[in-house]
């Protein structure tokens, strides 16, 4: 093996089967929603894991826990339907109330190898000035995952599975931008699902964010719209010192 080969970031539109994690439910239409729909219109499969049941997203005092979880979950539906997601799995742990995350770990490594993907994407935790606990606590447990998750000896009822590759999106330090230009609208559509997330006013923010975010990413490349991941593999994620970098 050469050196170059161990510095080598994958092509993720070589793989065909895709498990998806976001720690709520619009966190991967908000920042890979355009890919989503990219990678659904080239025949792949995509499963979407909603971690937490996003519960205690709101600034309304008179809301209640159990109307937000069904409103959220409605519309994680609704936009996976627009984004041609196959399958949707809810964990429906607590919003802002995770578990202990050796219990995360092993509900992660049970689902990577009950479904098999080629590619895992999660949130990054390592951004820098994030402070929701769920975003860290999922990212890093993903991470846990996707690397033990060929190890026979840890959780030994489950049938190893080797993932090729990690794909971290909301990330400070991207080494792959993705053209979305031609979904780019499909995107701002599913967004526009979570009305419990966004009023029109937010929502008119959002897109305008993301009209900018995108663009600003898209010229990187030198397209209209793009987003930005962390490719990693396995080899790259546990002792390498150059990982930053790659």
């Amino acid at each position: 093996m050469q050196i170059d080969e161990l510095s080598k970031i994958p092509d993720i539109f070589t793989f065909d089967r895709f498990l998806i994690f976001e720690p709520h439910s619009d966190d991967a239409d908000i920042f890979v929603g355009g890919l989503i729909k990219k990678l659904s219109n080239m025949k792949k499969e995509i499963i979407l894991v909603t971690v937490t049941d996003g519960s205690k997203g709101t600034y309304n005092p008179y809301e209640n826990e159990g109307s937000i979880r069904e409103k959220r979950r409605e519309e994680r539906l609704n936009s996976s339907f627009i984004l041609g997601i196959k399958d949707t799995i809810f964990l429906d742990y607590p919003d802002y109330d995770l578990p202990d995350k050796k219990i995360l770990v092993e509900r992660f490594i049970k689902l990577i190898r009950e479904l098999k993907p080629d590619c895992v994407f999660t949130v990054d935790p390592f951004l820098l000035y994030e402070v929701h606990p769920d975003h860290k606590i999922v990212g890093e447990s993903v991470s846990e995952a996707f690397f033990f998750s060929p190890m026979p000896l840890i959780y030994k009822n489950y049938t190893p599975h080797l993932v090729n590759t990690i794909a971290y999106y909301i990330t400070q330090y991207p080494n792959n931008f993705i053209d979305i230009s031609d979904t780019f609208d499909f995107k701002i559509e599913a967004i526009k699902k979570h009305k419990s997330q966004f009023n029109e006013e937010d929502f008119m923010k959002m897109k305008t964010y993301l009209t900018y975010k995108n663009g600003e990413y898209g010229k990187k490349i030198g397209v209209n719209y793009a987003e930005a991941l962390k490719i990693l593999t396995p080899l790259q994620i546990h002792t390498n010192v150059d990982a930053i970098y790659l």
